[in-house]
């Protein structure tokens, strides 16, 4: 493995070298290069290597990387600057740098409020050999991995969504601890259903998602409609709306200039389906991929399917599946029904493995 000194990765930016120094990454900007240099480490859901294939990086962004990171209005029409520059990565090990190669954009994820980055991700490019990759995650010693999260919550469906929601909430995620208080109070009526999740994270912004994200109490407003806004898309392609009373009100999707969409589950079944959904996102640990058809079921040999349809469109084969510290979501990849996608996600690394050996890559 060749490893480059620091001094050897600045000169590589060249000309124009700007420095930008925050705990887990460094950023060297040069007049056509940016360079990202990650501090090693196991880190799957924060700035650092994720996989053999992806890394990532989240805030805290210097000013002038967020203005050169932040997407375009319009996707697909960079500006000239972006269109020239060339991003590479290297990682910070004992006795130097070593180079991952170029990155390429790959999922983009902001708030569109606040016009503020939660995160880039990359794709690397060739893929880290795994070797590499263990080198990088152990050179820190990983956190105590928790428990295996209880699935005592299936046995509230398909009756008690709201109640199956509050504990999934509580074991999934029972090693993140809420923030000390005050905490400021909610702007607006909230459903019963709402009310429950929102106790349940207990502030914990970590867990209002990061595709399909929630607002935070504080965060709720009424529409000119007299609809609760109570979450947004994270490229800010649509926002979820309910109605701020009633036991179990509808889900609209809302998109500018556009009627709204009515989704096919009331809200305490939508809010189930989208946590698991972020499960597979913010989970601490993440896998995506294809599956074949005869692999399938080997795959999901001990997993359990829950009892909940699609959040989506009611006619998509879209299940879930959660078990041994697992959530994974399949979908058919095509007409012929040959190979699956999956998004799979667990709070422990080793849980993974199951997934793992059936992915195609």
């Amino acid at each position: 493995m060749h490893l480059l000194s620091e001094d050897a990765v600045l000169a590589a930016v060249g000309a124009n070298l700007r420095i930008y120094r925050t705990p887990l990454v460094t950023y060297l900007l040069g007049s056509d290069v940016l360079a990202i240099v990650f501090e090693p480490g196991d880190r799957p859901d924060g700035t650092g290597i994720r996989d053999a294939r992806h890394v990532a990086v989240t805030p805290p962004f210097p000013d002038e990387i967020h203005t050169l990171l932040y997407p375009d209005p319009w996707p697909g029409f960079p500006t000239e600057e972006r269109a020239v520059l060339r991003i590479e990565g290297y990682a910070r090990l004992a006795g130097g740098c070593v180079p991952l190669g170029s990155l390429r954009r790959f999922g983009t994820s902001w708030d569109p409020r606040k016009e503020r980055l939660f995160s880039q991700t990359f794709k690397l490019d060739p893929a880290l050999p795994f070797g590499l990759l263990d080198r990088i995650r152990s050179a820190v010693p990983p956190l105590p991995a928790p428990n295996v999260p209880r699935l005592d919550w299936l046995r509230l469906l398909p009756h008690d969504p709201v109640g199956a929601t509050s504990e999934f909430v509580t074991a999934w995620y029972a090693d993140v601890h809420p923030p000390a208080g005050p905490h400021l109070p909610a702007t607006a009526p909230m459903p019963q259903a709402l009310a429950a999740l929102h106790e349940a994270i207990s502030y914990r912004r970590e867990l209002l998602g990061r595709q399909d994200s929630l607002f935070a109490p504080h965060e709720l407003r009424l529409d000119a409609a007299g609809r609760l806004l109570f979450g947004a898309e994270n490229q800010g392609c649509f926002a979820m709306a309910t109605e701020p009373e009633g036991d179990d009100p509808p889900v609209w999707f809302l998109r500018e200039d556009e009627e709204p969409e009515l989704k096919p589950l009331p809200l305490s079944q939508f809010l189930l389906a989208t946590m698991l959904f972020e499960a597979t996102i913010i989970g601490h640990y993440t896998m995506h991929g294809l599956v074949w058809r005869e692999d399938k079921d080997r795959m999901l040999t001990g997993l359990r399917r829950v009892p909940l349809p699609n959040r989506e469109w009611l006619d998509w084969q879209s299940d879930t599946y959660v078990g041994r510290g697992l959530v994974v979501q399949l979908t058919p990849h095509d007409d012929t029904g040959g190979t699956w996608s999956f998004s799979a996600g667990a709070r422990r690394r080793e849980d993974l493995r199951a997934v793992e050996k059936f992915r195609n890559h």
